[in-house]
C-alpha cells in the first residue's frame, strides 16, 4: 500500500503510469486518445494552411492578383486608356 506523502511524486513515476495505462480495456483507451490525437492533426492542418497562406503572400502571387488603383497608376508614370 502507498503512503500519503508518495502521493506527488507518484504523478511523475512514468512506470505507474504506464501500468496504469496497460491495465485500460483497449476500446476505452482508444477513445481516451482519439480527442487528443484529433486535437494535433486540427493543429497541424491550421499551422500548414497558415504557412501557405504566408508564402503565397511573400511570393508575390496575391499582390499580382489585386487590381492596381488608378492612382498608383498615375504615380509611376503609367497612362491610362480613357
Amino acid at each position: 500500500m502507498r503512503t500519503e506523502s508518495a502521493g506527488v511524486s507518484e504523478a511523475f513515476d512514468l512506470s505507474l503510469w504506464l501500468a496504469w495505462f496497460a491495465e485500460l480495456d483497449r476500446t476505452f483507451a482508444f477513445l481516451l486518445v482519439l480527442p487528443l490525437v484529433v486535437a494535433a492533426v486540427g493543429l497541424w492542418a491550421h499551422f500548414r494552411e497558415r504557412d501557405d497562406e504566408r508564402a503565397q503572400w511573400q511570393g508575390g502571387e496575391i499582390e499580382r492578383a489585386a487590381p492596381q488603383r488608378p492612382e498608383a497608376a498615375d504615380a509611376r508614370g503609367e497612362v491610362r486608356d480613357n
